[in-house]
């Protein structure tokens, strides 16, 4: 039931329009490793605030906050016709609480945004090395795909 409301709710928001988002919050899934919610936050026209969240398989929950810096590619185009891709450099960490596997991770990411021009949504991959600090020094790799439905920004 959860999972039904809350894809109504994604798809209801899904009509209201926001141009090529530089504002605004924006929550949807996320495909991959990680598989869950992300969250965005602009904070700023170039930078951003996103947070993925989810579970493992036995219920114990992981949590990626990280800060984006967007370059975007599509200055010299029309982005209300077109929208606007970006470049995401991402800084952030992950932390995993699991009974027989707790980590503590640092995360440094490059992604692609695209960001449609006449509706609320934009579309994003990324790849995400990862060094945990703890319980033991390791490398991880992640990639993972996404979309979000954007809330429209206060005074839109």
């Amino acid at each position: 039931m959860k999972t039904r409301l809350t894809f109504i709710l994604l798809i209801a928001l899904a009509h209201t329009p926001v141009h090529a988002q530089s504002k605004g919050v924006g929550v949807g899934p996320i495909l991959g490793e990680p598989t869950g919610l992300s969250t965005k936050v602009w904070i700023s026209e170039h930078n951003a605030l996103t947070g993925h969240w989810f579970f493992w398989n036995d219920g114990s929950p992981q949590i990626q906050p990280d800060y984006l810096i967007h370059r975007d590619l599509t200055e010299e185009i029309d982005q209300d016709l077109c929208g606007c891709i970006y470049l995401n450099y991402v800084i952030g960490g992950r932390v995993r609480d699991d009974t027989s596997d707790n980590r503590l991770s640092a995360r440094v990411s490059l992604g692609t945004t695209y960001a449609s021009g006449k509706s609320s949504l934009d579309v994003f991959i990324e790849i995400v090395p990862m060094l945990d600090f703890a319980p033991e020094t390791a490398f991880d790799l992640n990639a993972a795909v996404g979309v979000r439905f954007y809330f429209n920004p206060p005074g839109e």
